[in-house]
């Protein structure tokens, strides 16, 4: 990825979806809707980088889903992610 340092600086500076993440998941805890996980920044960081990885490499790895159209491949790549926050969290 070839960014211009400053845009790239401006960028990692702005938390605040990763803040709003966190905040749902420190409110889920108190409802008892959601598990105590041991480091919680991690597993964010971890669902953030699955998210990314598919939307910035889509063109790379769409040939592995046999030819589906994108909107069939961005519906299956949701539920995957629902499917593992929810067994993360909730199982």
């Amino acid at each position: 990825m070839l960014i211009r340092a400053e845009i790239s600086s401006k960028r990692y500076t702005n938390k605040n979806f990763f803040e709003a993440v966190l905040a749902l998941y420190e409110e889920g805890l108190k409802k008892g809707e959601c598990r105590q996980v041991e480091h919680i920044v991690d597993y964010i960081v971890s669902l953030l980088g699955a998210s990314y990885f598919y939307f910035s490499h889509r063109n790379a790895v769409r040939k592995f889903y046999g030819g589906l159209e994108e909107t069939d491949i961005v519906e299956i790549h949701v539920r995957t992610l629902k499917d593992i926050v929810s067994r993360m969290l909730f199982d």
